[in-house]
């Protein structure tokens, strides 16, 4: 048993795994799917830095972990935006739930190779990608003394600091130039330094900031902190409904709009109604979403040029009669706090913007290249045996076996797109 258990909770993952996991048990059941890990940072070899015994050791105690009544409680008395999230019966069916088995082992470059399957695999997604990453950043302070650990940590309060400051004089600035207010969400649970320090960041957040500051993804801290839990849905599930329509010999360009279609029906009150555009490249999906999806609540932008993410979104509502000004920009990818200002700037009466805040916001401790994030996923590999892709709007970004990532970009027509190194 570890020292200390780096995930004592199941409520320690990100909000969005709950209706994605409802969404799969009412539209996808009995698919078989296994989720692989993935490190986008090649040059960091994790299974020569991270011990694999150290590693197993917590995956193993995170696999004792039930709900507790508390926590269902909580999660089943969520009523963000004034309605009930979950109907009781998904509720009923998380009391006994457990985490299934891994498979772990070292890969000749360096690697771990990580992979998840059976029923509830998806909840693996968030807690494995935690304890990788704390326990990375637990072998980088290895023999470093108590003061020095501690000065990373000092250093880490103070980079807040001056974060919490610049939002402050940005509100200010916001009030004298007219700019839309500054408004975001922590989603850095993923690929936070340690999870005691990212509840100290939304500890400071929520006391300091209290205008911009909505809520976070992580629904451990969210119940801690009485604040919202914020997420709505991830690649994850579009993956597999093209994977599943595939299998059957199904449109699978249709399968991508029928997902979302499914989606906004599981959860009619519009909340949770965010598109997610770019699983196949957002080019294709703006061109040929129907309509009626232009009624979403709006639309997160998880790669590529944010700021034409954005410009396509408002394209795509006003092509349908929609008005912009009353849907949202969930701008994801890569966040630092200088392009999270000029982009709510540059939708200011345009789209109403509130940014998804990561990896810069809850693992920026110390301007030292050791301490440098890595960009690391855990994904659906594959569905009833047949192998998934996600293209991304960065094909750096990629997913899936060089072949099937190939027919993905003849079918969805994938020509426009970047190609930049993953920082986080």
């Amino acid at each position: 048993m570890p020292d200390r258990p780096i995930v004592t909770s199941l409520l320690q993952t990100d909000f969005y795994k709950f209706p994605m996991d409802l969404f799969e048990q009412t539209y996808f059941s009995g698919a078989n799917v296994t989720y692989a890990f993935k490190n986008r940072t090649t040059d960091v070899r994790l299974a020569e830095i991270i011990d694999i015994s150290e590693l197993r050791e917590h995956l193993d105690e995170t696999m004792k972990l039930r709900h507790t009544v508390g926590g269902l409680q909580w999660l089943a008395g969520t009523f963000q935006y004034d309605q009930l999230m979950f109907p009781i019966p998904y509720i009923l069916s998380l009391r006994d739930f457990q985490l299934p088995q891994y498979l772990l082992e070292k890969t000749d470059n360096g690697q771990f190779r990580l992979e998840f399957s059976g029923p509830g695999a998806t909840h693996w997604e968030i807690p494995a990608l935690m304890i990788i990453n704390t326990l990375l950043n637990r072998a980088r302070m290895k023999g470093m003394t108590r003061s020095e650990i501690e000065g990373i940590y000092s250093s880490g309060k103070l980079k807040l600091a001056e974060k919490i400051r610049e939002i402050k004089n940005y509100r200010e600035l916001a009030l004298r130039k007219g700019y839309q207010p500054l408004f975001f969400s922590d989603f850095g649970t993923r690929r936070c330094f340690a999870p005691e320090w990212q509840d100290y960041v939304v500890e400071m957040l929520r006391e300091e900031l209290p205008n911009e500051f909505r809520g976070t993804s992580n629904c451990y801290l969210a119940k801690k902190h009485e604040i919202m839990a914020m997420g709505t849905n991830a690649h994850q599930p579009q993956m597999i409904a093209i994977g599943l329509a595939r299998e059957r010999g199904e449109d699978v360009k249709q399968a991508l709009f029928n997902y979302c279609l499914n989606w906004n029906k599981l959860f009619p009150a519009n909340a949770l109604q965010i598109l997610l555009p770019d699983t196949m490249g957002s080019p294709f999906f703006f061109k040929n979403a129907p309509a009626e999806l232009a009624k979403s609540r709006g639309v997160r932008g998880d790669s590529g040029d944010l700021y034409r993410e954005g410009e396509r979104a408002i394209q795509f509502f006003q092509k349908h009669g929609e008005d912009p000004t009353k849907k949202l920009y969930i701008p994801s990818d890569g966040l630092v706090l200088p392009v999270i200002f000029k982009l709510s700037i540059h939708f200011t009466d345009r789209i109403p913007v509130s940014h998804g805040w990561g990896s810069s916001l809850t693992n920026n401790m110390v301007n030292d290249p050791r301490f440098k994030p890595i960009s690391s996923v855990i994904k659906p590999m594959s569905v009833n045996g047949i192998f998934l892709v996600k293209l991304s709007n960065n094909i750096a970004k990629a997913m899936g076996r060089p072949e099937d990532i190939q027919r993905c970009k003849e079918e969805f027509e994938y020509t426009d797109y970047t190609d930049e190194k993953c920082t986080y």
